[in-house]
């Protein structure tokens, strides 16, 4: 038990660090003698007036005084310089034991003295054997050592040319690559195959670049990436996404049930996020993150083992440990519990040609990510595009080696102060090296005090090369990173070693996050026998997809040779995708086995008559030892706060999300594994290469302010570090992530470690967040520990009403519960007795309501008149819900809400209140006298037109309707003639849709999480009227080329626009404007037919009471801007 002396303090206040509560805890301890609080152990320094003195009774009856064994102690420390490796385990010994251990005596004045006389065998103090400092080669200049020649590598070494040459700091950098080339996962191959370009003399064959690794820019606005490759003079290539399904015989796939398995992917993927993200932490067991692949390539050796024979071996699924719970889950399950909990037709009535299609969106989900939906994070898999950048996603013509070739030409360009050093694979990278230092002198800076110069790290190469430095970055894949920690192995030693052992954050993150596995089959042919106009039947069309039963993993197919051909020359080079699981299977497998796996699926395709290849090139990244994979993804039990584990820079102490901000940081690292922001994209690994650089300038400089911080660490490595404690809230005390209040966050300052949610957090009026820097935040939990919410009574309240005359204080959640909202009132709150009246209509606690009622209000709903909950059949009317606008607040039920007609009511998808409703008071104003009860609050109407019949929900329900079967209420007269309306009625506007999907077989895609995905049985009914109504009307038109359908208006998701255009015109006839379609292109003209009748949009009827006008219509399309501005001068004359 040996203990470190970490900090002396002034006083149990300092100690304490503004925690009254750690005060008191630190001053019992050394009030006793000294105790541990928390994981630190503390005593006095020197022994207070005030320290109780022990009395010890002895056998023989003598009683002695004196201080407790640990303070006497104390005492000898204070007289004593003792050697530092002193251990205080010694404490149970006697005086005069401790003494003798020590060879130490009283000389004659009282003092200890080391007593050489009785201890001839010791010297005069402990021999502490310490390593002499290193010696350090004379230079003037910083040196750097990068380890790692891909894009990261190369952006981290110009980037920090580029800050110190403006900064006029002098520095040398070493890059180091194991490879005989540099650019990592970005290689062209420039040999292999090759393209006959015709001249009016003579037929001339050229080399056709094709890219092994990345290929794609992904948005070129604002990427620096772009910008670098136009800097290289490098052609890029925009492609259409447009894909032709294939099936056997290469019979093409209705391009409607494409697009319509395509739509059923994505809402089954939007539903699947909402619940997963809507799920609570708390239900965590202690077992661990969910079992996934971490590692695709951890099984296969590379090629310098055995490079064609190497037996398959199931990638293994691995557990996190029990710091990682999370509610989190993959993909394939959260689809699987949507699909099994949501009755949707399209799933029951699947044909296995959809089936095949759906598996065809899976295997383009998985592509992008090198990984099975079985591995991948439901919360966190598609992280990079929420930062994606603009702009059109292009390959390049010449091939990324161009962009890489151009980047070491202007580090060239810097002489002796870049060094390249090829063929030469790091065994080590020692970053704590005790060396002497030289002092920096920088004649532009005179009055910054720089780092001195030192050999702290060094890297060995296998050939036996060393390199020191002052500072080393790590540039190497993911992959290389899992290889130099895994455990065991018969490749273990030839793996990357550090020095000292990297810190458990680090270890920890790479071990969980994982790396996924991309290969490429590239086949070159005589003939391009797939050109078809059947197969490519658009302009610029260069994607073919298989949705036959063979190799479904050969997914889709790109014409290389048509991408980027140039000049009539476009050679027949095809190039097929394999991922994850399938990827390591076909690594296993000969070249030979691959390619005639690939023929064989072409074969499927387009006959057995096909052409022998005459070239091809298969890629092997899981094989090759300097990348071990492909590129990063999340699996469930990680977030992205372990990118930015895995890009922190670390020192001998350890890792700097750690340590005190005034550490001189040593190794740091890049790649697309360590940016939070674009990971497993190559312009990601670019910019991690420009944040490590930029990182190392800034170490340069020794701070003269020492400004302490609260920091945030990953919540995986606070439940690490303390295994015991909860996942709470310090202001609100509620446990885990939460909807309303986001995600818990975990802050460090000092010692001192507390938990908050995002909104808590950064609602406090004393929080500042300035460039991602969070400050006060454990003050302000400090501050709030002793203060009770005036609105629940609990203590945590830290959101104080900014009047300086009130003294009320809330937590975030209780202010919002007042019917404030920061995001729209600014985070200066108000109470609501010094807040200007908000008109909007807001949610509000039931608690804040009876707060500001009278004494002895009944709770009782504003609609219907009953109290809170209610059982009507197997129907209740819900929970009370409160709601406030102005000076008027009321109480309604669920149920009197959500099917109210008199008046548009819906649930607000985007609001952080569950149960949320606009325009309760429009409803409230708006009901009219039951035509059961009698009683005011009615607002339900009667579908049939013209019915002026209008009930409570609960009169509905005691009148037999059931709301779950028909959302649209009808009275008893009007029921049994369902539909004693024309169905001309209800299909009444002729608009326009760009889907041609039977009703039948449609389900619109509303993608509120909750909503109903079921057709109503009365839809049913109006799609049977329907078609009897369209055969009318054709037989209206005999003989005319009239073909009325009815379709539904639908759009992908919440976020985007809908797929129409409407413009507004005056038939000369009549008069009136007519709404007619506006093409947006070669799409939309091939598939909007004029005539074609609305039957819903979005899951409600048109001619329904949501839908009966236009300016209803128009409501629900108002993302549609153009419509809007053409439509509505025209509405009032025309629609009323």
């Amino acid at each position: 038990d040996y203990r470190l002396l970490l900090a002396t303090y002034s006083d149990v206040e300092a100690a304490g660090e503004d925690d009254k509560d750690r005060t008191d805890a630190i001053a019992a301890a050394c009030q006793s003698g000294g105790d541990f609080v928390g994981n630190y152990y503390y005593q006095f320094q020197s022994n207070p007036s005030s320290l109780e003195v022990e009395e010890t009774k002895h056998t023989s009856g003598r009683t002695t005084r004196g201080l407790r064994m640990s303070m006497g102690f104390n005492t000898f420390l204070q007289n004593t310089a003792l050697p530092e490796w002193f251990p205080l385990s010694h404490l149970e010994l006697g005086r005069q034991q401790v003494l003798d251990t020590l060879g130490m005596k009283k000389d004659g004045k009282g003092s200890l003295v080391w007593d050489q006389s009785a201890r001839g065998d010791l010297m005069t103090k402990p021999k502490i054997e310490e390593e002499p400092l290193l010696p350090i080669e004379s230079r003037s200049r910083y040196r750097v050592v990068v380890v790692g020649g891909g894009i990261a590598g190369l952006s981290c070494c110009l980037e920090l040319f580029q800050v110190c040459e403006r900064d006029g700091i002098d520095i040398e950098i070493t890059l180091v690559e194991g490879r005989s080339r540099l650019g990592g996962r970005l290689w062209t191959d420039r040999s292999t195959f090759k393209s006959k370009k015709s001249t009016a003399t003579a037929s001339v064959e050229e080399n056709f670049p094709v890219d092994l690794g990345a290929s794609w820019i992904h948005g070129i606005e604002s990427n620096p990436l772009a910008a670098m490759a136009e800097e290289a003079r490098v052609d890029f290539v925009r492609t259409s996404e447009e894909v032709t399904m294939l099936r056997e015989k290469g019979e093409i796939i209705d391009h409607t049930r494409d697009e319509r398995a395509g739509e059923l992917f994505d809402r089954l993927l939007d539903i699947a996020v909402q619940r997963c993200w809507r799920r609570e932490e708390a239900s965590q067991d202690g077992s661990g993150g969910r079992p996934a692949v971490r590692w695709y390539a951890k099984d296969l050796k590379s090629p310098t083992h055995n490079s064609e024979s190497i037996s398959y071996v199931e990638p293994q699924r691995m557990r996190t440990g029990a710091h990682r719970d999370s509610a989190d889950t993959s993909v394939d399950e959260a689809i699987g519990k949507v699909v099994s909990t949501e009755q949707m037709k399209e799933i029951a009535a699947i044909s296995e040609e959809e089936r095949r299609m759906l598996k065809w969106n899976v295997k383009n989900v998985e592509y992008a990510l090198g990984a099975n939906i079985t591995d991948l994070s439901m919360k966190y898999w598609d992280i990079d595009e929420r930062h994606a950048f603009e702009g059109d996603h292009v390959v390049l013509r010449q091939g990324y080696s161009c962009v890489v070739e151009h980047m070491l030409a202007k580090l060239r360009e810097r002489g002796g102060r870049f060094t390249c050093l090829l063929g030469s694979p790091v065994k080590r990278i020692e970053y704590g090296r005790k060396t002497l230092t030289n002092p920096y002198f920088c004649p532009s800076q005179r009055h910054k005090h720089f780092v001195e110069l030192s050999e702290t790290c060094r890297v060995e190469c296998d050939n036996g090369t060393t390199i020191s430095g002052d500072f080393a970055v790590c540039a190497v894949p993911l992959g290389v990173l899992k290889d130099s920690i895994r455990q065991g192995g018969d490749d273990q030693s030839s793996g990357l070693q550090f020095s000292p052992e990297l810190p458990f954050s680090k270890t920890d993150s790479i071990e969980s996050v994982g790396f996924g596995l991309l290969d490429k089959v590239y086949v070159q042919f005589p003939t391009a026998f797939w050109r078809t106009k059947r197969v490519f039947n658009k302009y610029g069309q260069t994607l073919f997809g298989n949705a036959s039963a063979t190799n479904p993993e050969h997914y889709m197919f790109l014409d290389v040779g048509l991408s980027l051909g140039k000049e009539g020359c476009f050679p027949p080079v095809l190039m097929v995708l394999i991922s994850g699981t399938e990827a390591v299977q076909a690594e296993c497998l000969s070249e030979k086995e691959l390619v005639e796996s690939v023929l064989k699926t072409l074969k499927t395709l387009f006959g057995d008559q096909i052409p022998e290849p005459s070239a091809f090139k298969v890629t092997r990244w899981g094989r090759d030892r300097f990348s071990r994979g492909s590129y990063t993804y999340l699996p469930p039990g990680t977030t992205d706060q372990d990118l930015r584990l895995l890009q922190t820079p670390i020192n001998s102490n350890g890792d700097s999300v750690l340590l005190d901000a005034s550490e001189t940081m040593r190794l740091f690292f890049a790649g697309e594994h360590t940016t939070t922001l674009h990971p497993s994209m190559a312009h990601g690994a670019m910019l991690s290469g420009f944040r490590a650089a930029k990182e190392i300038a800034s170490s340069l400089v020794v701070s003269s302010k020492h400004i302490v911080t609260d920091s945030i660490i990953p919540l995986s490595l606070f439940r690490q570090m303390n295994p015991k404690a909860k996942l709470t809230c310090a202001f609100c005390h509620l446990t885990g992530q939460r909807v309303r209040e986001g995600t818990l966050l975990a802050f460090k300052k000092g010692s001192r470690q507390v938990l908050s949610h995002l909104s808590c957090a950064e609602t406090c009026p004393e929080v500042a967040i300035k460039d991602g820097v969070w400050s006060n935040v454990i003050s302000a939990c400090n501050r709030a520990k002793s203060v009770p919410c005036s609105l629940c009574g609990q203590i945590g309240a830290a959101v104080t009403c900014a009047s300086e005359m009130c003294g009320r204080s809330y937590h975030f959640g209780c202010a919002e519960d007042t019917g404030w909202r920061f995001e729209n009132e600014g985070k200066d709150f108000y109470c609501d007795e010094h807040r200007y009246l908000i008109e909007e209509n807001r949610k509000i606690s039931v608690e804040y309501w009876l707060l500001n009622a009278a004494a002895g209000t009944e709770l009782a709903c504003a609609l219907c008149g009953k109290s809170n909950v209610m059982e009507v059949g197997q129907l209740e009317l819900g929970q009370l819900l409160a709601f406030q606008q102005g000076a008027r607040r009321v109480l309604v039920h669920e149920g009197c809400l959500r099917y109210t007609t008199v008046a548009p009511v819906a649930e607000v998808a985007s609001s952080r209140f569950e149960k949320d409703f606009d325009n309760v008071f429009g409803a409230i104003d708006s009901a009219r006298t039951c035509s059961r009860c009698a009683r005011a609050g009615a607002t339900i109407g009667c579908a049939e037109p013209g019915c002026e019949n209008c009930v409570h929900f609960r009169c509905a329900r005691a009148l037999d309707w059931d709301f779950k079967k028909n959302r649209r209420y009808r009275c008893i007269p009007h029921r049994e003639s369902n539909d004693g309306k024309s169905i001309a009625d209800t299909f009444q506007h002729a608009l326009f849709s760009p889907l041609a999907a039977e009703p039948t077989k449609d389900v619109p895609a509303n993608l509120d999480v909750g909503t109903d995905l079921q057709m109503p049985e009365e839809d049913k009914a109006l799609s049977s009227q329907a078609e009897t109504f369209r055969n009318e009307k054709l037989n209206e038109y005999q003989g005319e080329p009239v073909d009325f359908r009815l379709v539904s208006l639908t759009r992908g998701s919440i976020a985007e626009r809908w797929n129409l255009k409407l413009n507004a015109a005056i038939d000369q006839s009549t008069g009136c404007r007519l709404l007619s379609v506006a093409g947006e292109g070669a799409h939309l003209e091939a598939d909007l037919h004029q005539g074609d009748i609305i039957c819903t949009i979005n899951g409600m009827t048109v001619g329904s009471p949501a839908l009966d006008t236009i300016e209803k219509v128009l409501k629900i399309l108002s993302q549609e801007v153009d419509l809007l501005m053409e439509v509505c001068s025209g509405v009032d004359d025309v629609w009323r």
